[in-house]
């Protein structure tokens, strides 16, 4: 009975997440960025901004560059086609989400709270249907983070490659995922070279504490004009954190 309730309950959310989505979709204007570099890939051109000029980086979405080529080159109407490949990435987060809760100690019931928390949320929704790679970029570190906590606990170390795969998957759709790849290399270091015979002190809530005090931190640094400090030529590094 508490399977079929946590099935319903996930298959609830996840319709409430794509009504929610659909409602909210509206093509981001920064989208056409994308769409503009793969129609004219698609069409033998290039990763061009203009027909005939040579090739330019206007783009840090590689990834999604190459999925939305291949949408085109398969015939679909390349906004509907990110915008369900957003919302199908967005699905798969909430599973995700999911399966984290139940990693860290959640019951099978209070597990779907995050989902339903996440499905509410209306930039979470937006994202999904904007037509960008935000969602897609989301799924590829929120399966990350699991596949991490899944090594934690058993030691297997298919969970950690495949956390590593996602955080490069994560780094060719957003430039982002580099820094979320090395927070994880250093981790394997530290706690699984040096102290694995320790690391049952470090459940998995202490180490996911970790990553949130250090985004705390740096926000505090940018906020006081700490990092402002650290430019490249004139722009500052840290100005999308």
């Amino acid at each position: 009975m508490k399977n079929r309730f946590v099935t319903f309950g996930l298959l609830s959310i996840v319709i409430l997440f794509i009504l929610h989505a659909i409602y909210l979709a509206v093509p981001a204007e920064d989208a056409f960025i994308s769409f503009r570099f793969e129609k004219n890939l698609a069409e033998g051109y290039g990763l061009v901004w203009n027909i005939g000029e040579l090739p330019v980086e206007g783009y840090t979405n590689f990834l999604w560059v190459i999925i939305c080529t291949l949408g085109t080159i398969v015939g679909f109407n390349i906004i509907i086609f990110a915008q369900i490949f957003g919302i199908t990435a967005g699905i798969f987060t909430l599973l995700y989400v999911y399966f984290i809760s139940r990693q860290i100690g959640f019951n099978e019931s209070t597990a779907l709270l995050p989902c339903l928390f996440l499905a509410v949320s209306g930039p979470f929704a937006t994202w999904a249907a904007s037509g960008m790679e935000t969602n897609l970029f989301t799924l590829f570190i929120v399966g990350s983070a699991y596949h991490t906590i899944s090594f934690w606990k058993s030691g297997d170390s298919k969970s950690l490659r495949l956390s590593f795969f996602l955080c490069l998957l994560s780094t060719l759709t957003r430039p982002e995922g580099f820094g979320i790849f090395l927070n994880l290399v250093l981790y394997r270091l530290l706690f699984f070279s040096f102290f694995m015979q320790f690391i049952w002190l470090f459940p998995p809530k202490i180490h996911l504490s970790v990553f949130v005090l250090q985004k705390i931190l740096l926000k505090v640094m940018d906020l006081f004009g700490i990092l402002g400090n650290f430019r490249l030529k004139g722009i500052p590094i840290f100005s999308g954190l």
